[in-house]
């Protein structure tokens, strides 16, 4: 905030730091040659050549800074402490009676300007606010902070050295800018003082009096409210009085009581203004506190309400019913007393974190806190605790939510899952032992007939070889399907991600089925460029292989077979297709087709099992996605499988 703040006043510094090193250059260049300005004076002291260039100097000292000019700032310290270094010289000639032309106004053409420097006269109250001036832009922007305070209340004592003599000059008192045996402070140099210290005093605007009317509390409102319109108020007034005495309109007497008069109802005019304001800020306040409290209240989940140190400040109703306790058994109470012993480490180290640097932090479900109630039953809780910002200090606002009942059902469904886990390693291992212990029998069986046709083939008649043919080609097909059931039994068991780049998968698979394509006149195109996917990759390599075989292998008989692969990405989503223009499927048969052994055609018309879109169904599900087609009958089909939470590149 305060550098947004810092950054509002920059043009106003700007502006009065290049005003008054154009003046004081203007000052320099008249007292040089001997122009007179005492016409524009109206009687004030003249301007000395001195006096203009520590105007100047500290001019560009207010205008090199880190904000304005951040490659050549380091030349402010030169100028400031040129400044600095002319005034002690100054008063170092006067000390010792080096002057040699004390009350010179104007200079010859023959002056040096080492003598318009050092030996011109300068009053003592200039003097001092120079050094001033000068001290404080040299520590305004220093990393220490008791610098920049120091420099700031520098920056109040000249302006408030000004003020008394533009006062003085106002009211026509001489004694108030010509302060004991002190020369008189010129106006034009009492109104540049002014200036330049209430507008430096704007680099820092969060420290000393300055803070009072730049900041946003209710007592700088309050400031900026009451001092403007009370010291107006107060110079008219003095100024309208004086003027009535000069011209014996009143007495003194009169003049000093309507003066108290007017201060007295001015003052209470303001204070009720103040007080009504200062009221509604207290009255809408109030309002929130009483909101914040409501919604407290109203909440679903139990609320609770703790300081740095772990002390219950405020509960809800709905904490009062989750533990047992009354509110006011609470309060004042230290949070372990609702924690079980083996989640107070946890409990601690997360709120060292929410009142060190993190705003806001949960617990998540592997972090449950198991909490106490009032009769000692244990609760699993989750908490998320919130700091907040409070005048006695910061305070944890902590959502309690019951995770007692979810704790046990994950515990149910991880056993359930464990033990469905086991009866899937028992099924597979059952699968396969089964599968290859059929492979022996069927062996066996074939290898009789081949025996049986060597040795009595001449002997059999055309009947006999028929059924020994028949035989042994059902002793195949059995062959086939376990073989099948086996290596679908297999998908799946030894899972191991990895990154797999879809584009290389599908380049590898047309060159594997390059002599099916080529026999077919097949063409398979890319229509964009595949992601990079997180995924099992031999499976990946399996199911677009039988996608592409399927499509080649369910082609039409006048039409050359075209293949189209590619991927859309929509909502995190992964969504591939393999689109061909073949003989279609009947919308009816769209989902029976992934089922194992399922075939939709006569036998022999095309060849298969009726297993590999069941393998693809398989590999996609693993992947946790869905696959789907969508074909019309005689113009193609269109297989769909959108794989969910993978990791896209």
């Amino acid at each position: 905030m305060r550098l947004k703040r810092t950054e509002g006043y920059e043009v106003y510094i700007v502006s009065i730091a290049v005003i008054e090193v154009v003046f004081g250059l203007i000052t320099m260049y008249c007292c040089k040659y001997n122009i007179n300005w005492d016409t524009f004076l109206q009687g004030s002291t003249a301007f000395k050549f001195n006096v203009a260039l520590c105007f100047v100097c500290i001019g560009i000292a207010l205008l090199f800074r880190k904000k304005f000019l951040p490659k050549v700032y380091p030349l402010r310290y030169i100028f400031a402490s040129l400044a600095c270094i002319i005034v002690m010289l100054t008063l170092f000639g006067n000390i010792f009676n080096f002057i040699l032309d004390i009350n010179r106004d104007n200079f010859s053409n023959d002056t040096s300007i080492v003598d318009d420097i050092l030996f011109a006269n300068m009053p003592m109250q200039t003097a001092i606010c120079f050094l001033c001036m000068g001290l404080s832009l040299l520590l305004l922007e220093s990393k220490y902070n008791k610098h920049k305070v120091f420099a700031q209340y520098l920056l109040h004592f000249v302006t408030l050295l000004s003020s008394i003599n533009l006062i003085g000059y106002i009211y026509d008192a001489s004694s108030l800018h010509n302060i004991g045996s002190m020369h008189a402070m010129a106006l034009h140099n009492a109104i540049s003082f002014f200036l330049l210290s209430v507008i430096s005093s704007f680099i820092n605007p969060s420290i000393g009096i300055t803070g009072i009317f730049t900041g946003k509390s209710i007592s700088s409102i309050i400031a900026r409210r009451v001092f403007l319109p009370l010291t107006l108020i107060v110079f008219l007034l003095g100024y309208f009085c004086l003027l009535l005495h000069q011209y014996k309109l009143i007495s003194i007497q009169l003049g000093a009581s309507l003066v108290v008069i007017t201060i007295i109802i001015s003052a209470l005019v303001i204070i009720y203004i103040t007080s009504t304001y200062i009221d509604s800020l207290y009255y809408e306040s109030n309002i929130v506190r009483k909101n914040f409290k409501a919604l407290i209240e109203a909440s679903p989940y139990a609320l609770i309400m703790s300081d740095s140190e772990g002390k219950i400040l405020m509960v809800n109703s709905c904490t009062e019913n989750l533990y047992g306790y009354n509110r006011n058994e609470l309060i004042g109470q230290n949070l372990d007393i609702l924690i079980s012993d083996k989640s107070k480490s946890s409990l601690h180290e997360h709120l060292q974190t929410v009142f060190s640097s993190t705003p806001m932090c949960n617990f998540n479900h592997e972090e449950s806190i198991c909490s106490i109630t009032k009769t000692g039953e244990e609760l699993y809780v989750e908490a998320i605790p919130i700091s907040i910002k409070r005048k006695e200090g910061d305070t944890m606002l902590s959502f309690i939510i019951d995770a007692t009942e979810r704790k046990v059902n994950e515990e149910i469904i991880n056993q359930q899952l464990s033990q469905l886990q086991d009866k899937n390693l028992e099924l597979e291992q059952f699968n396969y032992i089964a599968s290859h212990d059929l492979q022996e029998p069927l062996r066996t069986l074939s290898n009789y007939f081949s025996l049986i046709d060597d040795d009595y083939g001449d002997t059999l008649d055309d009947e006999m070889k028929l059924y020994l043919n028949t035989m042994d080609a059902a002793v195949s097909r059995m062959s086939i399907l376990v073989k099948s059931l086996l290596e679908f039994g297999k998908i799946g068991r030894d899972k191991k991600m990895s990154l797999t780049d879809c584009n290389i998968v599908v380049k590898n698979i047309i060159t594997d089925l390059d002599y099916l394509i080529t026999k077919h006149n097949a063409t398979v195109v890319v229509e964009n460029k595949l992601p990079v996917i997180n995924a099992y990759q031999p499976e990946m390599h399996q199911l677009f292989q039988n996608l592409v075989n399927n499509a080649i292998k369910f082609r039409k008989k006048d039409i050359l077979p075209i293949i189209k692969i590619g991927c859309e990405n929509t909502n995190g989503y992964c969504t591939f297709y393999v689109n061909d223009n073949g003989i279609g499927i009947e919308k009816k048969n769209n989902s029976k087709i992934f089922h194992i052994f399922q075939r939709l055609n006569k036998p022999g018309e095309f060849e298969g099992y009726g297993i590999g879109l069941a393998h693809c169904k398989k590999i996609v599900e693993m992947h946790g996605g869905e696959i789907w087609v969508e074909s019309v009958v005689d113009e193609g089909s269109t297989f769909k499988f959108k794989i969910l939470n993978l990791k896209v590149l």
